[in-house]
């Protein structure tokens, strides 16, 4: 009997040990403070390519091309803007807001993926076609080097924080918005790898002018970073709290609202070089946005409701 009692006591003894190793090891997690310094770093370099894209592409485009710049380079630079700014936005909340891990390692794997993405996008480029680089030497290794800079340090951030994403399926009531985020998730993957993998096949027939090789390679880039976003929304559902999830969703519908702003201004500023069937692009962006400020619209009301 004793020794059934000393037995019982010693594995209670070995469970809550594990146990104190799991929090001190997610403690340490938690408490990467250089981590989130080179995040905090990342979201304010997020932000001010975003105001140099959204508001300067033409001086941006001209200073990293060998051609001079046209309507169709700073319609995509605009684009890629509204991606920095979303994710800017999201990272700065997050870092304020919420101790979380799992949104930590969700904005280290999007920079990340969407880092060895446009490197690759760089490396593309580079030749040119027929031996005429698109980008001026300056401007690959401006990007280039930050890219690949970016991608190393991305890498050992996530060995810092174990390679964790999440404990469990934070409301598997709430199928939903579950599946909300599964269906963003793949959208986002669906229209970020087509736009990486065959930008001149949707460009075609939206465009008045040959496209050269520098506007594939903007093209490529604005199609990594939005695939990019996926990490967000497949990840969304192990997000600790709610407020963590509709940061995201505000992100999104940031995302979303400045490429529909971006479509529009362009449809009609740069008639020389766009067509009418630049309304499908606008099509999708509108329904895409309408539906992300509608569940950040509804999530605030539960929220609201709930206080």
């Amino acid at each position: 009997m004793v020794s059934k009692v000393e037995e019982l006591f010693r594995r209670n003894r070995r469970v809550e040990m594990k146990k104190d190793v799991s929090d001190k090891m997610h403690s340490e997690v938690e408490k990467d403070y250089l981590g989130d310094a080179f995040l905090l770093f990342d979201a304010f370099l997020c932000a001010g390519m975003a105001v140099a894209l959204i508001f300067a592409p033409k001086q941006i485009m001209d200073a990293v091309l060998t051609e001079e710049s046209d309507g169709v380079h700073w319609h995509m630079a605009r684009c890629l803007g509204s991606i920095f700014m979303g994710q800017a936005a999201v990272c700065f909340i997050w870092l304020l807001l919420s101790t979380d891990v799992t949104c930590r390692s969700s904005v280290i794997m999007n920079r990340l993926q969407a880092s060895l993405l446009g490197l690759f996008a760089c490396f593309k480029v580079s030749p040119g076609e027929a031996g005429i680089p698109s980008m001026t030497a300056k401007g690959f290794v401006w990007i280039a080097g930050l890219l690949f800079c970016h991608s190393l340090i991305f890498v050992c951030l996530l060995g810092r924080r174990k390679f964790q994403i999440g404990d469990a399926l934070v409301s598997p009531e709430a199928r939903s918005l579950n599946a909300l985020n599964q269906v963003d998730s793949l959208v986002a993957t669906v229209v970020g790898a087509v736009w990486f993998a065959m930008p001149e096949w949707i460009l075609y027939g939206q465009v008045k002018i040959v496209l050269s090789g520098s506007h594939i390679f903007v093209s490529r880039l604005f199609g990594a970073y939005l695939m990019a976003t996926s990490v967000h929304s497949s990840r969304a559902m192990y997000f600790k709290t709610k407020a963590d999830h509709r940061i995201w969703i505000f992100g999104r519908s940031l995302i979303c609202a400045g490429i529909l702003l971006a479509q529009l201004y362009s449809q009609f500023a740069y008639l020389q070089w766009w067509t009418a069937n630049h309304w499908f692009g606008i099509a999708l962006f509108s329904v895409w946005s309408t539906v992300a400020f509608g569940v950040f619209r509804t999530e605030m009301l539960e929220n609201a409701h709930s206080q």
